[in-house]
């Protein structure tokens, strides 16, 4: 008798096993996968896409670099919720905390009609400045080492211009200039006076480093650009968006990479910044969930 009903404990034991196998993970197994995939580095991440020379992958909160280093994804938790009720100095200061996955946050939308932008809306703006001194260079003397000579618009300006060698920003902006150099007549008044590239300087109001200084931007010319501290938009509570820059412009730049300050609430229409990663990231179809 007992053996009998030891017997049929241990088969109702093992049927109860087997049902249980087909059964849905508990919510806490199911977190704790999620979280570690989470953290597994990724290595088609848009950083990764942007910068493949230098970075190998990129995790939940750190970036690992080819030269076996690693730096911070993420330093802070914040995010854009509420960025568009910041006043410009709160936004200033956004500015000034951001890290690589916040400069991620904010889509690019390259190619798309030149409309004015949302406030605080300002994509590509948002920069981690740690990456970008360890691709381009720490200081005034690394990033000179990396600079060339392209000719701006050979057959209708022929102008002399730095540029950083590395990434592909040099190469991008040849190809960029040959195809601006087609263009019909009319637009040459805005591109036959360049401002300049290269120039280790701090972005004017702030203590931010341009991307003037890493030689990975050009202004195009002045008399036809607005920008946003010229125009006297220094308001607390709401920009006056300007631009007179032909979308056809525009849209070579981005073809080849650059970003451009006209699509941002903070406008600066004459420039344009070489941000490859913003634009793998606006092509991988999981770029929104990296991004989060």
């Amino acid at each position: 008798m007992i053996i009998r009903l030891f017997l049929l404990n241990l088969y109702l034991f093992l049927i109860l096993s087997i049902s249980g196998c087909g059964q849905e993970q508990s919510p806490i197994l199911k977190e704790s996968a999620h979280a570690a995939e989470v953290k597994k580095p990724d290595s088609v991440h848009p950083l990764v896409a942007g910068y493949p020379e230098f970075i190998d992958s990129v995790s939940y909160d750190l970036i690992y670099w080819k030269d076996g280093s690693t730096t911070p994804y993420r330093k802070n938790n914040n995010d854009l919720t509420g960025i568009d009720t910041l006043t410009s100095s709160e936004f200033e200061n956004y500015l000034d905390m951001a890290d690589a996955a916040q400069s991620l946050m904010m889509d690019y939308p390259a190619l798309s009609p030149l409309n004015t932008p949302a406030k605080n809306e300002d994509p590509g703006r948002i920069r981690d400045y740690d990456l970008l001194k360890k691709v381009y260079g720490r200081n005034a003397a690394e990033v000179e080492k990396n600079l060339v000579e392209i000719i701006w618009l050979p057959s209708s300006v022929n102008k002399k211009l730095r540029i950083n060698s590395r990434n592909g920003a040099a190469e991008s902006l040849r190809k960029i200039s040959a195809e601006l150099d087609t263009l019909p007549a009319k637009f040459m008044k805005y591109l036959n006076n360049p401002a300049g590239t290269y120039k280790w300087r701090e972005i004017a109001g702030s203590d931010r480093l341009s991307a003037h200084s890493f030689g990975i931007a050009i202004d195009i010319n002045v008399i036809y650009s607005n920008y946003w501290r010229w125009d006297g938009d220094n308001s607390e509570t709401r920009v006056n968006y300007k631009n007179s820059i032909p979308a056809e412009i525009v849209y070579i730049f981005e073809k080849n990479g650059w970003t451009w300050g006209g699509r941002w609430y903070h406008y600066d229409t004459m420039h344009f910044e070489y941000r490859p990663e913003l634009f793998a990231a606006q092509n991988e179809e999981t770029a929104s969930d990296r991004r989060k």
